[in-house]
């Protein structure tokens, strides 16, 4: 997909790129400044027909062939290669697209479908699909990196014992570990949803962009702790962590910022009620988690997560920007906590571990609670008792 425009990244409605009528085909005519994957044999791109009104409703979509229906180089023009931070296998460039051929994708063979303001609408059912590719790939990063940080730990001695040992790399490891396993539950909630119909539609709308600012954002979180625990072998090239921590920062950007993405949730649940639809799933999963004790801190959250988000609806404009992106965070949280339960109910009842309810009691007690004191007087030490129960994926007879 080449959407963005030096006058249009996130604000589309400002793309620049024009397209004119040629017989049964489009010629397009404008600069794409960020393409990814740049010599795709296929692009979907969006322009502005002839006549059409500015904005997001004047935009139609375009298939792009790499080569023109006689078999000559389309009218696509590399002006450079990116130097970019990371991802730096796929290449991405600026493009200038030159009477470009285009075919218009609105499901009708009518031209007059390029001008019925649904063009933008049509590009967002593939950034959904994008996104979750997106949120994947985040989630990818964070499990590379706990390996990463786990396998040296177990290998390297200092100070007469391997340092995984100790108990503040224990207590990252263990982090690192439940962190990946909350990313994973979202993911894997949300790529189900896709495949879903009706209700599923509505929660997929939602799910998708948690998924992705959730794993991308602990992607990169995870490779910095990833390069810290290794030391300075992590920070140089000849080991993959510094090009792990490269890439992961790319997929915060990669298909709308965090920010972006909050207003994206925000206008699903104003427009499609697909906030209704994940507080829905949330109290499911929580029933399914029964009487697990972690459940009844989650249930009182999600209460408060509801009342927070509603409040956020209701709000004026510029104190619902302010507060959104806490409310979706929050948001967020509960849901990976009840889809962790959910599954610790299963794990339990399917082989009697409680491994999975260690996992949601940590990740809880992380994200949902603030203990007095930060919890450093609780007497708590259920990261240091479940150490190689958790980080090597071991049974747990008792949680």
């Amino acid at each position: 997909m080449f959407m963005t425009e030096r006058t249009g990244g996130s604000d589309v409605g400002a793309i620049e790129t024009t397209a004119r009528r040629e017989g049964d085909h489009w010629l397009l005519n404008g600069l794409k400044w960020f393409c990814s994957n740049v010599d795709a044999r296929a692009i979907a791109t969006l322009a502005r027909p002839e006549g059409a009104p500015p904005g997001v409703k004047g935009l139609a979509l375009f298939l792009v062939p790499h080569t023109r229906r006689d078999g000559t180089p389309n009218g696509i023009h590399v002006r450079r290669i990116k130097d970019k931070l990371g991802t730096r296998v796929v290449p991405t460039g600026e493009v200038d697209f030159v009477d470009c051929e285009g075919y218009l994708l609105a499901g009708s063979d009518d031209p007059e479908a390029a001008y019925d303001g649904r063009g933008i609408n049509r590009m967002m059912e593939m950034v959904d699909t994008s996104r979750l590719g997106v949120a994947t790939m985040g989630l990818g990063i964070m499990r590379r990196a706990f390996l990463e940080a786990a396998i040296y730990a177990a290998r390297r001695v200092a100070f007469g014992q391997r340092i995984w040992e100790y108990a503040p790399v224990q207590e990252t490891l263990v982090r690192m570990a439940v962190e990946v396993e909350a990313a994973l539950a979202l993911v894997l909630e949300a790529a189900q949803a896709g495949t879903m119909t009706g209700y599923g539609e509505r929660l997929y709308r939602v799910l998708v962009p948690l998924a992705k600012m959730r794993a991308t954002r602990r992607g990169v979180e995870l490779a910095v702790q990833a390069v810290e625990t290794i030391g300075g072998n992590g920070y140089i090239e000849d080991w993959p962590t510094a090009r792990i921590l490269r890439d992961a920062q790319c997929h915060t950007l990669w298909e709308g910022t965090e920010n972006i993405i909050c207003l994206d949730v925000l206008r699903a649940a104003r427009k499609e009620q697909a906030h209704e639809a994940l507080l829905d799933r949330i109290d499911a999963a929580l029933a399914a988690a029964g009487h697990l004790p972690e459940a009844e801190v989650v249930r009182r959250e999600r209460l408060a997560a509801e009342r927070a988000f509603r409040y956020v609806l209701a709000a004026q404009p510029r104190e619902a920007q302010l507060k959104l992106r806490r409310a979706v965070e929050y948001l967020a949280d509960v849901t990976q906590a009840a889809l962790l339960l959910e599954a610790a109910a299963w794990q339990r009842d399917t082989d009697g571990s409680e491994r999975g309810r260690v996992v949601a009691r940590i990740f809880a007690r992380e994200r949902l609670q603030q203990p007095v004191a930060r919890g450093i007087e609780d007497g708590d030490v259920t990261v240091l008792r479940h150490f190689e129960d958790i980080v090597c994926y071991r049974r747990v007879a008792e949680g």
